[in-house]
């Protein structure tokens, strides 16, 4: 078992341009207001339309399901010919990670224009929210991505079919996944360099990490980390720092030091590096996009899925794409290059479907072959076992009061330090959160990396693409401001209802609140009058304060996230703390187990530690396909947590391929999982389980009384959670 625009409105000043959400409710203070209404009527409906936002996305999550479409060009309207395409120096697939930071380096070029097309839409406020990140595994912001029917692997999910998360939105996977930072080890990129991937050693790529952080975590091994790059990187603290600090001792034990895990030591445990900022998810579209709003030779078309890279059969050049926005087809054309940013999935796809490929398997969906390329060949999956489970008794009373007196603490210097307060000492300012080893720091940057995968996928014109809303919705207007595109007519703007961020018309509300311009209203939704959003949020706040004391049902797995207080949501929302400001995961580890072959430091397993919630256990199960009578067992409530162990470097390949020609159905995605003829794969997963176990048989987590959550696995039950078990169980 185991998971795999707007419209061309300026800002009227540098005043007016939004505040950093961190200083939300301070500015909330600020604004004026109408005599009869006091300052603490405006934060209590502000925080009540916040969690409505919250719950909305929440209720969307839970019955969201994925309808596939169909491309049929006779039902669009092809408003271009090749001819009187729009042209530009650069066309960039995929505004993820890759794509957007490329689409930043290139901009800097003042004459070179640069078009990114983006299949997705943009973030929320909501979205936004650390604790909301399994919420966003199961709905529109996604793919929904399954891979093939698995014959070693995936067998405890629903048709023997493992999820494949991968982001579709502006951000890419850093909008929806858990927004952990690592570079990886050094090792993994000088084999890289073996294969003849001149300029990818780790000497080579180290400095480019470097110049992209700005990092500000604990235990931070100065000499390969930096500050003042744009990706933020922060500690996300332990939401149970006693758990954390037996974790460590238990690592300690089994000769597991505490480690800055990207910089020198690679084998170890340390506090989760993550991509925020203020305890607030800060994507790729944050750090690269935001920054460089103003710049005119940049334009964001989202909700524009590339539909074909146009390809010269003589010169084999690409000099352009066709893509889909708002139920028209476009084309645009490139001078210089077409790049595919479309990630490890779409961007095979779209080659294939573009004519290059397998020639056997392009002929045989009648597609004619441009080049004889093996795309889509030896895929590799880090794929991990979730189903270590477990309890421990409930806190001595010292502890207990030990850490309500932490709490206490870190809640007492998180207002003396106030919002705005971001001391930088270099770009770092560090905040005590305890007296164990828990101490944070909040920083400015985020994780992004070089990763340039360059090859095109996602492709359509881009033409007068405003950044709009396109057929997926009008989600665009109340979020950041990042680019803008040219405007394209709205005909149809509820075709795709179903995949609106219901979110999105509270966020609205939250920026309306602000003050702070949209980011992308065509002249329809300016006028539009919003006056009955604030009654859909306080009638749905009324039904979740109702619903507050029922029983979870199992079903609905994370309904426990609108149980916060009104004291929880403004301390995320001015100071980015609080359980809004985590996932749940308390600590990372890097392991080499017995199994490895390797006579170097080089870890083969990988462990997350998370605390689970005794009201939903299987929250970190969210969005992982697994089978009804496998949640019944797993996802019981109870006060304790889950050890992920994740295979850092399989030794099975799979490999993607077609399922038909048209660009909206997914490809066939066969990761071939756990199929290594030697069984490598699972036989490191059975020796990570060991070694985790072992850790938890140790002084320090038996001082806490911690036990293995023994609910077996149906299929497995011959066993007695014995090396066959856990083998059974990994499948």
């Amino acid at each position: 078992m185991h998971q795999t625009n707007q419209s061309y409105k300026k800002w009227p000043s540098a005043k007016m341009r939004p505040r950093s959400s961190s200083t939300l409710v301070a500015l909330l203070f600020l604004v004026s207001v109408k005599a009869e209404f006091s300052p603490f009527d405006i934060v209590d409906e502000y925080v009540k339309q916040f969690r409505s936002g919250i719950g909305n996305l929440c209720k969307w999550s839970d019955n969201y399901s994925y309808q596939q479409r169909n491309y049929d060009k006779s039902e669009f309207n092809a408003t271009l010919a090749l001819g009187g395409a729009e042209e530009y120096d650069f066309i960039i697939v995929g505004g993820g990670t890759a794509g957007l930071t490329l689409a930043h380096r290139l901009s800097e070029e003042p004459r070179w224009r640069t078009l990114v097309l983006e299949a997705g839409g943009l973030e929320t406020t909501i979205t936004e929210v650390p604790a909301m990140q399994p919420q966003l595994q199961t709905t529109a912001y996604t793919w929904g991505y399954k891979t093939c029917v698995q014959k070693h692997a995936c067998l405890g999910s629903v048709g023997n079919m493992c999820s494949v998360v991968k982001g579709k939105a502006v951000g890419g996977d850093t909008a929806i996944n858990d927004m952990l930072y690592t570079r990886g080890h050094p090792r993994d990129y000088d084999l890289w360099a073996d294969t003849g991937m001149k300029g990818w050693c780790w000497d080579n790529v180290l400095p480019y990490f470097k110049n992209m952080e700005d990092a500000c975590v604990e235990d931070m091994d100065r000499k390969f980390r930096h500050y003042g790059g744009p990706i933020h990187l922060e500690n996300l603290y332990p939401s149970d720092p006693i758990l954390a600090e037996h974790f460590l001792k238990a690592g300690l034990e089994s000769g597991l030091e505490r480690i800055d895990y990207n910089g020198k030591e690679h084998l170890g445990l340390g506090l989760p590096q993550v991509i925020t900022k203020h305890g607030k998810r800060h994507s790729v579209a944050k750090a690269y996009l935001k920054p460089i709003k103003e710049r005119k030779n940049l334009e964001l078309s989202p909700y524009s899925q590339v539909t074909e890279v146009l390809v010269s059969p003589i010169t084999k050049e690409a000099h352009g794409v066709t893509y889909v926005h708002d139920g028209k087809v476009f084309i645009a054309k490139a001078t210089k290059e077409v790049i595919l940013a479309a990630g490890a999935i779409n961007t095979p796809q779209l080659l294939m479907l573009s004519g290059i490929g397998r020639t056997s398997d392009l002929e045989h969906f009648g597609i004619r072959p441009v080049a004889d390329l093996a795309v889509g060949k030896s895929l590799k999956d880090q794929v991990s076992f979730v189903g270590l489970n477990f309890v421990y008794d409930p806190l001595h009373e010292k502890h207990a009061i030990q850490h309500e007196i932490l709490t206490v603490q870190s809640d007492l210097y998180s207002q003396s330090v106030g919002e705005g307060q971001s001391s930088k000492k270099e770009g770092h300012h560090q905040i005590k959160e305890d007296h164990h080893h828990v101490k944070e720091e909040h920083h400015d940057k985020e994780d992004h990396h070089h990763v340039k995968e360059e090859h095109h996928h996602d492709k359509e014109d881009h033409h007068h693409v405003k950044e709009e809303h396109h057929h997926d919705k009008e989600d665009h207007h109340h979020k950041e401001d990042y680019i803008v595109v040219k405007e394209v007519p709205h005909h149809h703007p509820d075709n795709y209802h179903h995949d609106k961020d219901p979110a999105i018309e509270i966020v609205n509300v939250l920026e309306a609140k602000e003050k702070r311009p949209p980011l992308g209203f065509d002249i329809r939704y300016e006028t539009n009058d919003h006056s009955f959003i604030p009654q859909i949020g306080v009638s749905y706040e009324q039904e979740l304060l109702q619903r507050k004391e029922e029983t979870i049902k199992q079903g609905s797995q994370m309904h426990w996230v609108n149980d916060h207080s009104d004291e929880d949501i403004i301390k995320y929302l001015r100071y980015g703390k609080g359980p809004l400001s985590t996932t749940g995961l308390q600590l990372i580890g890097y392991l080499k187990t017995e199994f490895s072959r390797d006579k170097t430091d080089y870890p083969d397993v990988q462990i997350l530690i998370k605390k689970t919630h005794p009201k939903g256990g299987c929250y970190h199960f969210k969005g992982a396909n697994l089978k009804k009578e496998l949640q019944d067992i797993f996802c019981k409530p109870y006060e304790g947590f889950n050890v992920e162990i994740v295979l850092l470097h399989p030794k099975s390949k799979g490999f993607i391929k077609l399922n038909d020609v048209d660009p909206y159905h997914q490809p066939y995605i066969n990761p071939m999982a756990l199929s290594d003829e030697d069984e490598y794969d699972v036989s490191t997963l059975m020796a990570g389980i060991r070694k985790v176990l072992n850790m938890m048989n140790g002084p320090a987590m038996q001082k806490l009384g911690v036990k293995l959550v023994k609910e077996k696995i149906p299929e497995c039950d011959q066993a007695i959670f014995n090396d066959e078990y856990w083998k059974c169980a990994i499948k």
